[in-house]
């Protein structure tokens, strides 16, 4: 395999998390890439952004993902093609839409669509079909007493995720497995 690195940027601390526990497994299974970095976009400039887009879009051996929350669907104006223009836009259009993946509605959704029925017994959560409306507020509801922060909620729940289920859950946690099988 000729040397190869992929940049995922992710908004914050919780993307990151998952992106690092579910994706990476994922992608190193594949073995396409020698090095992945993950990137949390948030705390950078846009000025930052841009210079490492622009690099990666300029070197055969560089190539990226960019991972943002819908921030808005029950706008009934919201869409993923809006929503991937605008973070285009923020960036001085150096942010390729092809490579921007939307999370519906925001990362605890995907979180969420990967607990095992088991242990949504046990922790006695309620069972979604379609996790994908799932707001942050209405997942930190949920969380037991037992967990203090949402945090340590999500790293249990990270601990025996799986995949296939959340992939069940959730059209837009599939649609980027989907991409990233194919794609990356």
């Amino acid at each position: 395999m000729d040397y190869k690195e992929l940049f995922i940027f992710v908004e914050g601390v919780d993307d990151k998390r998952f992106i690092d526990t579910i994706i990476l497994p994922f992608l190193d299974k594949k073995g396409n890439y020698s090095f992945i970095k993950v990137i949390e976009y948030a705390s950078l400039s846009h000025h930052a952004i841009r210079i490492i887009l622009n690099t990666t879009t300029h070197k055969a051996t560089q190539d990226y993902i960019f991972v943002c929350d819908m921030d808005g669907i029950t706008d009934p104006n919201a869409s993923i093609s809006k929503r991937k223009e605008k973070e285009s836009e923020k960036y001085g259009n150096s942010l390729d839409i092809k490579k921007t993946f939307v999370v519906k509605e925001e990362i605890e959704s995907w979180y969420y669509a990967g607990i095992t029925t088991t242990k949504l017994t046990e922790l006695e959560l309620p069972f979604f079909q379609n996790t994908e409306t799932l707001t942050k507020e209405e997942f930190e509801k949920m969380i037991p007493k037992t967990f203090i922060s949402p945090n340590d909620f999500m790293v249990e729940i990270l601990k025996e995720y799986v995949l296939d289920e959340g992939k069940e859950k959730n059209a837009s946690l599939n649609y980027f497995i989907g991409k990233l099988e194919t794609d990356y």
